[in-house]
């Protein structure tokens, strides 16, 4: 449970304006991305012109043709590119009903920090990477001098494996959030979870995708080498409510509402 903590080094031992300031900052980042990035799309509608019919009398002589000659049907050559990154084989798609509501909160507490004086708030950032907003949280985390753990999707890993390289050299921490990030992971058969997980990024932390968890997935998980971390505190930035809002939430709840003998002062967000 140490190598989380020695990697992230991170755990935000700073005031709560200073964290309002970094969450405002992180929302304006990755919102200034979406919305540059985006162009409004405008439809323009031709006038329509309407041609004149054509009176054809009969002393006119009959309009005269060319003869058509047929092109022989040409053939396309089969296709030999291969995908850069072929997607792997998955299992049989048998699943059964789910019978588990969804489990918010932490299954198990996350690695204690080295020693910490006053509250951690431990940031973690999911469904990445994306290019522009994986780069500007980073720049922003850089600037404050903090380290964070990123739960990545492996297809998305598979496509952008620079954005993973910038997060691993600025010493974030990789977590496993699936391979294609299903909606979730609890109505599958065990071959299906399996699956999802061995083919995302190699990771010994394991976020499910929205948080939902049953028995049967904590022992596919257990049975890989891992473990479950999910989060104390959900502004439900995926909303877009705006960033004072999102601090606002993150502020008011990133309080311990559990105890645990080595890290009482810790909460995920």
């Amino acid at each position: 449970m140490g190598v989380l903590a020695s990697t992230l080094s991170a755990l935000v031992l700073i005031g709560s304006e200073l964290i309002r300031k970094l969450l405002v900052g992180l929302v304006l980042a990755v919102s200034g991305c979406t919305v540059t990035s985006a162009r409004p799309h405008t439809t323009s509608t031709a006038p329509t012109t309407t041609r004149p019919a054509i009176a054809m009398h009969r002393h006119h002589p009959p309009p005269t043709h060319r003869p058509t000659t047929t092109r022989p049907p040409t053939t396309r050559p089969p296709a030999t590119t291969r995908r850069p990154h072929p997607q792997p084989t998955r299992p049989p798609a048998t699943r059964p009903p789910a019978t588990t509501r969804p489990h918010p909160r932490p299954t198990a507490p996350p690695p204690p920090p080295s020693a910490p004086s006053r509250g951690t708030v431990w940031l973690t950032f999911d469904d990445g990477p994306n290019p522009g907003e994986t780069q500007a949280i980073l720049g922003i985390l850089a600037q404050h001098r903090i380290r964070a753990t990123f739960f990545v999707v492996g297809k998305r890993a598979q496509r952008y494996p620079n954005l993973v390289a910038e997060e691993r050299a600025a010493g974030m921490t990789i977590g496993n959030h699936t391979y294609d990030h299903p909606l979730t992971l609890i109505n599958m058969t065990r071959a299906q979870m399996a699956w999802e997980i061995d083919n995302g990024v190699a990771s010994r932390w394991f976020r499910p995708p929205g948080g939902f968890v049953n028995q049967t997935l904590r022992e596919v998980v257990a049975s890989r080498g891992k473990t479950i971390v999910l989060w104390d505190v959900d502004p439900q930035d995926w909303s877009r409510p705006g960033a004072n809002v999102i601090a606002a939430r993150v502020l008011s709840r990133a309080k311990p509402w559990w105890s645990h003998p080595s890290n009482p002062n810790v909460v995920i967000v």
